[in-house]
């Protein structure tokens, strides 16, 4: 193989675990910085108030979507690389990496969320039959992904098995 090739098949391999849920709280973010903004675009309102409003509304307009958005970045913006040694995930490629070879995989299951057709993929180093969403996130042994064709694809192609899947979400 050569490095161009290489290079290309890396790409082809790439799996986001979420955009969506990233995408909307950033959404809500700036949506939050314009309404945190909208009360000095006169100007100051009475000087006296104008710290206690600051503290106020800082809180559920900056702060709350600021942490939300933070919690989302960090846990569905990663990407996985899947190849055929097994699962490599990182953030912006130097960050939580984590790598899970196919040797140690246990369980691979396919998990509807309760009340949403959004179905997850997770990948465990222990049995997560009969467990659901939460608690399977939760476990510091899994790597997970919002399920699309691509991720079904790949993992067919280097996993070789069938991936089970929970028909009633949880």
């Amino acid at each position: 193989m050569h490095k161009g090739d290489e290079k290309i098949n890396y790409k082809n391999n790439k799996v986001r675990v979420s955009a969506f849920g990233v995408i909307v709280t950033f959404i809500l973010l700036i949506l939050g910085c314009i309404a945190f903004t909208l009360p000095w675009w006169d100007g100051p309102p009475n000087e006296s108030l104008t710290l206690g409003i600051f503290i106020i509304t800082s809180i559920p307009l900056i702060l709350l979507p600021l942490g939300l958005f933070l919690y989302a970045f960090i846990r569905m913006w990663p990407i996985v690389v899947i190849d055929e040694k097994g699962l490599h995930r990182s953030l912006l490629g130097k960050f939580f990496k984590k790598n899970l070879l196919w040797e140690e995989i246990v369980c691979i299951r396919n998990i509807r969320t309760l009340g949403s057709a959004v179905m997850w993929t997770f990948f465990s180093k222990s049995d997560i039959t009969g467990m659901g969403v939460g608690r399977c996130r939760l476990r510091r042994d899994n790597v997970y992904l919002m399920y699309s064709d691509k991720l079904q694809s790949l993992v067919t192609r280097y996993y070789g098995k069938a991936i089970e899947t929970d028909n009633k979400a949880k």
